[in-house]
């Protein structure tokens, strides 16, 4: 009988013994599954998060090269700014503007009456343009013209400045 229960409760402890190890085999495994699914995620994470800097470097490098190039269109946009003007400028030196003179009159005969009052010659072979443009006076509009030559020009209005001072 002794070897009988003993067979039993042998045989009790190898089916509870193969069962805790079954169970403990099943916990290993699953655990093992869950930590290969971890590093699987923190691996693709890890992967996706090098894409992203490489990317964001990549990024980096473009702003700092357009940055540059703002910077280098900006400076050239100034000085080509500042040509203009003088481009400007220069085209202007051989203007005269007229103020004062009222609507009514025809532009290029009050500048060639104005040449004959201050004994300056001033024929219509000397004017390349003469027309008017507006002024702040609601009645009268100031004249510009245009000498073909720059001395022309000197003359004429060192002439207009010296009857302003005799007046």
């Amino acid at each position: 009988m002794s070897t009988r229960s003993g067979k039993k409760a042998t045989h009790g402890a190898d089916v509870n013994l193969r069962q805790v190890f079954d169970d403990f085999r099943k916990e290993i495994v699953d655990d093992f599954c869950a930590l290969r699914d971890s590093v699987k995620y923190c691996s693709d994470t890890c992967n996706e998060v090098t894409r992203t800097n490489r990317d964001v470097q990549a990024m980096m490098k473009e702003i700092k090269e357009l940055t540059a190039s703002n910077r280098a269109l900006k400076e050239e946009n100034h000085r080509l700014r500042q040509r203009v003007e003088e481009l400007d400028q220069y085209c202007r030196s051989n203007n005269l503007e007229v103020k004062g003179v009222p609507d009514h009159q025809y532009a290029q005969e009050m500048i060639l009456k104005m040449s004959e009052i201050l004994h300056e010659s001033v024929t219509r072979d000397d004017i390349d343009v003469c027309h008017r443009v507006p002024s702040a006076k609601k009645n009268e509009s100031n004249i510009i013209v245009r000498v073909v030559r720059r001395e022309k020009r000197d003359s004429f209005l060192s002439e207009a400045k010296n009857v302003d001072h005799d007046n």
